[in-house]
């Protein structure tokens, strides 16, 4: 099976080390394409194109690739005014990338052609506080609404999506105080979305199936007695909807919880075999899950026993601060 790995790469001796890749688990040669842009933190995929952030300290941009077989060709990368671009998702339907910019608060959606990106389709900050921080923003598979966590503010921002990909009808949800809404995965069978947060280390459950988003309370991740520094990260859900994975930066670990209809119920906490944890995703059709631990330079795969609890590690593939990593075809 293949591979999208993405980091933030660097330097051995003046070299610059590769921050994108296409990786193939079972070829005797398994990096088969790589690249050395800067900081590629994010991905997502349109067709044969791969979209990439480029999360850069004081600015940011948004790297267009074409595949063709097992190779990407660069076809363009397009400034982004806004700071700290950390996070994008494609709109297949709309043939748009959505982006969020954690330094200075903006969203944005941006065309994409078959030979570069389009034109800005939309263009806005998230509230007129001094400090305000989109991290995320996802949409529904129908493309109707695109939700959005403000970070700093604690607020999950909902935007309608026209017909040409802009972002329009602003509100927003107000979550209590310093939470730190990170991440967020939708299920749409329920009307469920599920918020990681950075600074609470919870889950926050809310349902968006009505007219106004509710809130409906949070699950923690960590012990109670865990006392180090931790925070936590990415998130997935099983093909059954039945288990919910969360990433621990700090505590290194996996949290488990089973869905027991709105409500969330820790049933495990395991290792993740390495150090900081970024991103994580299920792989090799759900029997194994896959981290990319920023610190200890490593994607590790982890397998899963038949109730879908991490065990042992069954690879290891070496890569310079790894953020991000997601099966492909």
């Amino acid at each position: 099976m293949k591979y999208w790995i993405s980091g933030t790469g660097g330097q051995n001796l003046g070299t610059p080390l590769p921050s994108v890749c296409l990786y193939d688990n079972g070829a005797a040669r398994p990096v088969l394409w790589e690249d050395f842009v800067a900081r590629p933190t994010w991905m997502d995929t349109f067709g044969d194109k791969l979209v990439a952030v480029g999360e850069l300290d004081n600015a940011g941009c948004v790297y267009l690739y074409k595949r063709e077989g097992d190779a990407c060709t660069l076809l363009e990368t397009r400034p982004i005014d806004g700071t700290g671009f950390c996070h994008l998702s494609v709109f297949p339907k709309h043939g748009v990338v959505a982006g969020a910019c954690y330094g200075s608060g903006h969203v944005f959606t941006l065309g994409i052609n078959e030979d570069g990106f389009g034109e800005m389709k939309s263009w806005h900050r998230l509230s007129d506080a001094e400090i305000s921080r989109a991290h995320c923003i996802i949409c529904d598979k129908a493309e109707t609404v695109a939700y959005i966590a403000n970070i700093e503010l604690d607020r999950l921002y909902l935007y309608d999506i026209a017909e040409d990909g802009a972002l329009t009808n602003e509100r927003y949800l107000q979550l209590p105080l310093g939470e730190g809404i990170r991440h967020l995965l939708l299920k749409e069978d329920t009307g469920l979305l599920y918020a990681t947060t950075e600074y609470s280390n919870r889950i926050l459950i809310i349902d968006v199936s009505g007219e106004k988003p509710e809130f409906l309370g949070g699950v923690d991740s960590l012990e109670p007695d865990f006392a180090m520094p931790s925070y936590l990260s990415g998130l997935c859900m099983n093909e059954a909807g039945t288990l919910l994975y969360t990433a621990n930066r700090g505590a290194d670990t996996f949290t488990v919880f089973a869905v027991e209809g709105k409500e969330l119920r820790k049933v495990a906490e395991t290792p993740c075999y390495g150090k900081f944890p970024r991103s994580l995703a299920l792989i090799e059709d759900g029997k194994a899950i896959a981290a990319a631990n920023q610190k200890s330079n490593s994607v590790v795969f982890v397998e899963l026993d038949d109730d879908g609890i991490p065990g042992e590690p069954i690879k290891v593939i070496p890569f310079l601060s790894p953020m991000y990593i997601r099966q492909t075809d």
